[in-house]
């Protein structure tokens, strides 16, 4: 402890105030303007400093800056906004191929509960039949069910069967496959399909007598005109398949058709088809209208 009136030692500064009345003069230094240091405050206590004193009332070094740490700083004003710093550079879109595989992965949820089963439909409409439709895959001269029966039944008892008058045509009952447009270039009807398109050399076409269950007509590129052309008399009509085993009607949206009539070298046809837009394996149906 330093000596009454001395005040070389830098460990004690001799004062002749109380721990109370220090801290009241801290508190009003707090409130000096250009704020508080420690320097600022030992020069303040200096010039407090009294000559001839009580060595009872002192304050060490440790405790003003004890004092010093204390003192709460008031928040100063509201400084000027700054400047506007520069554009940042802009950020590209968030495209799919910026995910990790594990980002991905996150993304998939655990498997569902299986759904229940859906409710029965409802019954399809009683088909009906047409005595009058042809099968040209009948042996019989008769092409009809009922025609072929009564042929066969005369057989059976002995009887001949009358020659039906042999029916001349250079044509196939149904004509199926495709061609491009290519063929005819300026073609958007199916209307106005000529059988010389059908035979061009780019057509990919194939005939049958009649009734035809799910037939590929092959991988169909696209920009090509599906037809099937069915003679008319034989009850048949052509669908396409849905991708799922049903049976549809062809897509007339962009071109197509489902049963439009032209006429081949004198006999009537009814057309069936549309225009890929894609290209794709095809299956086509012939059934019983």
């Amino acid at each position: 402890m330093a000596e009454k009136g001395n005040n070389n030692n830098p460990k004690y500064y001799v004062l002749d105030y109380t721990h109370e009345e220090l801290v009241n003069i801290l508190d009003r230094i707090a409130d000096f303007e250009g704020g508080v240091t420690e320097d600022r405050v030992l020069e303040l206590l200096e010039q407090a400093q009294l000559g001839d004193i009580d060595t009872t009332s002192f304050a060490t070094k440790d405790l003003v800056e004890q004092l010093i740490s204390e003192i709460e700083l008031k928040e100063g004003p509201q400084g000027a906004p700054g400047e506007q710093g520069p554009a940042g550079v802009d950020g590209k879109d968030f495209t799919y191929d910026m995910f990790t595989e594990e980002q991905l992965a996150a993304l998939v949820g655990p498997a569902g509960a299986d759904g229940k089963d859906g409710a029965n439909g409802k019954d399809g409409k009683d088909g009906s039949f047409d005595p009058n439709t042809m099968f040209a895959e009948l042996l019989t001269s008769e092409k009809t069910i009922v025609g072929a029966i009564n042929e066969l039944f005369q057989l059976l008892k002995g009887g001949e069967v009358p020659e039906q008058p042999p029916v001349e045509s250079k044509l196939a009952n149904v004509f199926y496959g495709y061609f491009p447009y290519t063929v005819n270039t300026s073609l958007m009807n199916y209307a106005d399909i000529e059988l010389e398109y059908i035979q061009h050399e780019d057509a990919v076409i194939e005939e049958a007598n009649g009734i035809l269950g799910k037939t590929s007509i092959g991988i169909v590129p696209e920009a090509c005109f599906i037809v099937i052309a069915i003679k008319e008399g034989l009850n048949l009509v052509a669908k396409k398949d849905d991708g799922i085993g049903g049976l549809v009607d062809f897509d007339e949206s962009v071109v197509g058709a489902n049963g439009v009539r032209v006429e081949f070298e004198g006999e009537a046809y009814l057309l069936f088809g549309e225009y890929t837009i894609i290209d794709g394996e095809r299956f086509i149906y012939v059934v019983q209208k």
